[in-house]
């Protein structure tokens, strides 16, 4: 199968999306499909990875790219040679409208998978006319949601967002985390620290990780923090300001430091409001670290390896942390571990996203054979 992804971010760009098309890429090619990668973001030395030459950064979140000329020719060429069976969308931005009008023109109705809700996203970026370009990204994304074949939520409480939001083509496929690159430790480290690993930005919640920072100093509780955002330089300087000597900034690490701060932490938190998944918390999972999240967390899990609380309260968040540090950590990880091996492996995830493609393939040949009859049918006439 000849697979078309539009994306506007790709690896080795530190987000959840990037990450998740990489390991998708790599698992596909690995069965034999063939994949090509459309971004504006990525490893421009990677087979099949497309990315503009003419890109410049985001001003207000200068990770993220965007394109010099908007007019996508070059892409939309590249794109048609490619001679796709199946024209996958990531997030319904810049590249994905490229990638709509490529499946129009090819005849193949898209697909598509809703990763980022940026209405959530609105305190976390400063532009001009914030609250109308924010209105407007949303209002286009759900338009052009409606005119994909398929819409995969990474959770429930998204698939009710968008059908909400008159998306009605939309089911449920969770996320997931390559268990073999995320494994639970067989010792406890000695050395015991709280982890947050994400994008460095408000509506991820990094204030409140600050906030039980600096009301567990007297409990001996170290913090490290890992990850890029526009926030990062204001969180040194408040760390800095505050003499929070229990709290260390990373800042961005590679993937072989990722797996080692997730293997080693005694627990991980996360209080972000805005995920639609949360893939970083089920990597903590996977390594058996327990972990504690908002209680408008997207995945509800009955588990004591998932704890959800209110991070406004912080003496309330507080009590569960040290609830979680002193329970029996070999139990914890056992669950963490057993949870996302029976619900959220790569194997499951690819199983099912390939039957959506089988089945998506399958109705567009059908209804060119049908088309094909009537037009032969209308000739002999």
């Amino acid at each position: 199968m000849r697979i078309l992804y539009f994306t506007d971010t790709y690896y080795p760009t530190p987000d959840g999306v990037s990450v998740y098309l990489k390991e998708v890429k790599d698992k596909l090619e690995s069965e034999g499909h063939e994949v090509m990668i459309f971004s504006l973001t990525g490893d421009k030395r990677e087979h099949n990875v497309y990315i503009p030459r003419l890109t410049v950064p985001f001003l207000p979140y200068p990770q993220y790219r965007v394109p010099f000329f908007f007019l996508p020719f070059s892409i939309f060429r590249r794109a048609i040679e490619f001679d796709p069976d199946i024209i996958h969308l990531h997030n319904a931005f810049y590249m994905s409208s490229i990638g709509y009008l490529v499946a129009r023109r090819l005849g193949i109705p898209p697909v598509a998978t809703f990763h980022t809700d940026i209405s959530k996203m609105k305190d976390s970026i400063n532009m001009p006319f914030q609250d109308f370009a924010f209105s407007l990204g949303e209002r286009y994304s759900m338009y052009l949601y409606r005119k994909c074949r398929v819409v995969m939520a990474p959770s429930k409480v998204v698939e009710e967002y968008l059908r909400r939001n008159g998306v009605n083509n939309v089911i449920t496929l969770p996320l997931f985390v390559d268990t073999d690159k995320y494994r639970c430790s067989q010792y406890i480290p000695e050395e015991k620290y709280i982890l947050y690993l994400g994008r460095i930005t408000v509506d991820k919640g990094v204030y409140r990780v600050l906030d039980l920072a600096e009301a567990m100093k007297s409990d001996g509780v170290k913090f490290k923090i890992a990850g890029i955002g526009p926030e990062l330089d204001r969180i040194k300087r408040i760390v800095h300001a505050h003499q929070m000597k229990n709290v260390e900034i990373l800042g961005y690490v590679d993937d072989e430091k990722k797996r080692e701060l997730m293997e080693n932490a005694s627990m991980f938190v996360y209080p972000s409001s805005a995920d639609t998944f949360g893939i970083s918390v089920f990597e903590a999972l996977s390594s058996g670290v327990p972990v504690m999240v908002s209680n408008d967390f997207p995945v509800k899990e009955d588990s004591e390896a998932i704890s959800y609380v209110d991070f406004n309260d912080v003496r309330s968040a507080q009590e569960s942390a040290k609830r979680i540090l002193s329970a029996d950590r070999r139990k914890l990880a056992t669950e963490a571990r057993r949870i996302v091996e029976n619900k959220y492996s790569l194997e499951r995830h690819i199983s099912s996203l390939l039957e959506i493609y089988s089945y998506v393939e399958a109705e567009g040949e059908e209804r060119g054979s049908t088309e094909k009859a009537r037009s032969d049918s209308y000739i002999f006439r």
